[in-house]
């Protein structure tokens, strides 16, 4: 069973074997990873309850140092339970949690990038960022609206419209899909 009760340190991690195996799908045996996005928390929270309940997986929040409240403020409106991620001091231990992942829904960040370079399949949400220039390693989905003035890059859009036209069902969809080809 998962754990995160502990995070090994860099030279720990570098020691660790990874068991892989395999069962019927859609059973998953690790838990699946959504990071927060600002603009997308109803769509984070209505995923995972989908994820929970359909698919039987466990959910693992991770968040940045400016997001626990928010992504605390996630949880306690689920109806269903889920698993805040410690904190993470570097890029080591962070990658430790994904490892643990079958599966990273998020934004197009850094963390997905991390996700993806550890060979993490990754549901990739788009907003005013370019999936072609930004595009993640090995096995993706993406989840993008075209809405006119996208890819922009503005972090500062008020509208972020873009966001806002992606549903629980795109990312669902999504989600579905890639573990329909990984498991």
């Amino acid at each position: 069973m998962f754990s995160l009760d502990y995070l090994p340190t860099a030279k720990e991690a570098t020691n660790m074997v990874c068991t892989i195996e395999i069962h019927e799908k859609p059973k998953l045996n690790n838990p699946i990873l959504i990071e927060g996005l600002p603009g997308i928390g109803f769509v984070a929270n209505i995923t995972a309850l989908h994820l929970i309940r359909e698919l039987k997986a466990t959910v693992i929040f991770t968040w940045g140092s400016e997001e626990l409240t928010w992504i605390e403020g996630i949880q306690k409106e689920m109806e269903e339970p889920s698993i805040l991620a410690p904190r993470t001091a570097s890029l080591t231990q962070l990658g430790e949690v994904y490892r643990h992942c079958d599966l990273y829904i998020g934004g197009d960040t850094g963390p997905m990038h991390i996700a993806s370079l550890m060979g993490i399949p990754v549901v990739v949400i788009y907003g005013p960022t370019d999936p072609i220039v930004n595009e993640p390693f090995g096995i993706n989905k993406k989840v993008r609206k075209e809405v006119g003035c996208n890819p922009c890059r503005n972090r500062s859009c008020k509208e972020l419209t873009c966001l806002k036209m992606i549903t629980v069902d795109d990312v669902f969809k999504a989600t579905k899909e890639i573990l329909s080809v990984t498991n």
